[in-house]
């Protein structure tokens, strides 16, 4: 059972849910609402997994081993001595 619940939204947003169904892309204004909130729905669940992934990163990097800026910096003057290297004939 769905609760019938009135939804204002913008003119621009109504004229585009009509503009919606008239073409046949959705069989209702209901349809296209159910639509969105589930892309809105991915989106929100994807961008928290992507949060929670980045945090779990970060964490595991506070544990590692500490790299000083210069340390950092003398590695990546290594890799790119050795890329450059490699691509010589």
């Amino acid at each position: 059972m769905t609760d019938a619940s009135p939804i204002l939204v913008s003119r621009d947003h109504k004229a585009f849910v009509e503009r919606l169904v008239e073409t046949g892309r959705f069989g209702s204004a209901q349809d296209v609402l159910e639509s969105a909130l589930d892309l809105l729905r991915e989106q929100v669940e994807e961008t928290s997994s992507s949060r929670a992934d980045l945090r779990r990163l970060l964490l595991e990097r506070l544990e590692g081993p500490f790299v000083s800026s210069e340390e950092m910096e003398a590695l990546i003057t290594e890799m790119i001595e050795r890329e450059h290297g490699e691509n010589e004939p």
